[in-house]
């Protein structure tokens, strides 16, 4: 835990910081307190991460700074905040190669801090590392590094294990949608839950949330070149595969599987310890309405993955901020190697 303070778990079930939950768990049970000792340890505390306005100034000077970097706004969030990507597509310099498209975004759940993090040294990584020129060369690196930004927000105000969004539902006190339960691929299946108080609530209808509506138009509007999805998520040390909907494999499986050893090999060639790759549905539970599945059923992009960032377990969702920069440079060694697969 961090150093200088005093943390005060109330009321959170075990199960919620191990692996594999997919109980039908009430929000209100889920209360984390933080104490530090004295109002500087709060502020020094709370300025380890950056809050969304700073990544959205953040993505703005690079995009200033950069004249192949733009910002693009495609879409607000329920409470009116900005869902921004950042597109990183440098000129290649031989013009008659057309170039690949990868998406990458982070955050979709509130309180996987190191996401958003990890995501933002990846874009800083990609800029500033000239060793890097091959690969922007060859693709086309799409970047959201808040996917759900009220549920972030409200994560470091009022409640640190948040999971969901911050829009209201009909009829209940309960508030939010699990977002990674709200995509039109087998939408209120297995895994996802009908009860507004669940933090697996899929929501009233598939894209019903402003945040998934214009992800999955956006990504949808993106060039047929569009070869990889990632989707970042924490934690578990593992690359997840679609399905998670069904035991059954997709056809290509060996494909995919081959991809994700490479990335697998390459975290742990850095030192990024043990992961594992397969299926989510092999590897952690089952679920529906997820976006790395909607991405590869329904929009069409054959390499859709999740990366479920480390631990463990150990700190779990609480991973402290001095471990950002390790999990963000062996994430990115990964991505890295499955990009140089794909190219």
């Amino acid at each position: 835990m961090w150093s200088g303070s005093v943390a005060v778990f109330l009321a959170i079930p075990l199960h919620l910081l191990s692996l594999g939950s997919c109980d039908d768990t009430s929000e209100k049970d889920i209360v984390i307190r933080v104490i530090p000792t004295t109002l500087t340890q709060l502020k020094y505390l709370q300025n380890l991460w950056l809050q969304d306005v700073e990544i959205d100034n953040f993505l703005l000077e690079k995009s200033q700074d950069y004249a192949y970097v733009d910002l693009i706004h495609f879409g607000n969030s329920y409470e009116g905040r900005n869902l921004s990507v950042l597109r990183i597509n440098k000129p290649n310099s031989n013009n008659g190669i057309t170039k690949k498209v990868a998406w990458m975004d982070a955050n979709i759940h509130a309180r996987e801090w190191i996401t958003s993090a990890v995501a933002t040294w990846i874009i800083n990584e990609l800029l500033t590392n000239q060793s890097l020129n091959n690969v922007l060369e060859q693709w086309d690196i799409y970047i959201n590094p808040i996917l759900n930004p009220d549920g972030l927000q409200y994560s470091k105000t009022n409640n640190r294990l948040w999971r969901k969004s911050r829009s209201p539902n009909p009829r209940t006190y309960c508030v939010g949608t699990d977002l990674n339960r709200n995509w039109d691929y087998y939408f209120g299946g297995v895994g996802a839950s009908h009860n507004p108080c669940s933090i697996l609530y899929h929501g009233s209808r598939a894209f019903s949330e402003p945040e998934t509506a214009a992800a999955s138009q956006y990504i949808s509007s993106l060039s047929p070149n569009t070869t990889l999805y990632l989707a970042l998520h924490s934690y578990s040390q593992l690359i997840l595969l679609p399905y998670g909907n069904t035991y059954q494999h997709p056809s290509d499986y060996d494909e995919l599987m081959n991809i994700a050893l490479q990335g697998e090999a390459a975290i742990e060639g850095v030192g990024g310890g043990n992961w594992r790759s397969g299926t989510a549905s092999d590897l952690l539970y089952l679920s529906s309405g997820t976006a790395d599945d909607w991405a590869k059923a329904k929009a069409g992009i054959k390499y859709s993955y999740t990366f479920e960032l480390r631990d463990r377990g150990y700190y779990g969702f609480l991973l402290p901020p001095g471990q950002i920069i390790p999990a963000a440079k062996e994430t990115w060694a990964g991505i890295l190697a499955m990009l140089n697969a794909l190219s």
